[in-house]
């Protein structure tokens, strides 16, 4: 009887599987010619993205299938980091224009304050509601008002609304 050999092939943690697989599916829908760096770079994020506590995989495939369908001359590894955080920021699958990030930056150099979330968003929708240059001209009016804003005013107010919550 002839007996047959059965190879032993070592697992692979479900990690490095996902890995593997987000590098598989660059390469179909990129670009074949996937280098050194290029995987690095994705295994970076991969690793970036799970530290945060975002399902990597899930993100890493859904962003590869957006930036498939990007022009060619976008296609660079750096453009899809910048897309992901993006994502990681605003949420995944939002874009922010060219006009949204140039009026979130008004918004910071004019109030000196990084924005939140909840700000970017807002912003990111008044945009799309008023048009960029008219919000551009608000914000701008507003933020050049010499009217002294009293902070203490708005934290002591939220502490009434509150109150007055319950």
């Amino acid at each position: 009887m002839e007996q047959t050999q059965l190879s032993i092939v070592p697992s692979v943690d479900p990690e490095t599987r996902q890995i593997n697989d987000i590098l598989q599916l660059y390469r179909e829908r990129i670009s074949a010619n996937l280098s050194l760096e290029d995987k690095e770079g994705l295994r970076e994020l991969y690793y970036h993205l799970k530290s945060r506590q975002i399902d990597a995989y899930d993100y890493l495939k859904d962003a590869i299938s957006v930036f498939a369908k990007k022009s060619k001359d976008k296609q660079h590894l750096s453009y899809l980091i910048g897309m992901v955080r993006h994502w990681s920021i605003l949420g995944k699958w939002s874009m922010p224009t060219t006009e949204d990030q140039q009026l979130i930056e008004v918004f910071k150099q004019e109030t000196g304050i990084e924005p939140s979330v909840e700000t970017r968003q807002i912003i990111m929708k008044m945009v799309s509601k008023y048009g960029a240059i008219k919000l551009s001209q608000y914000m701008t009016k507003v933020f050049n008002d010499k009217i002294e804003l009293d902070i203490s005013k708005l934290h002591i107010q939220r502490v009434i609304d509150r109150m007055e919550k319950q």
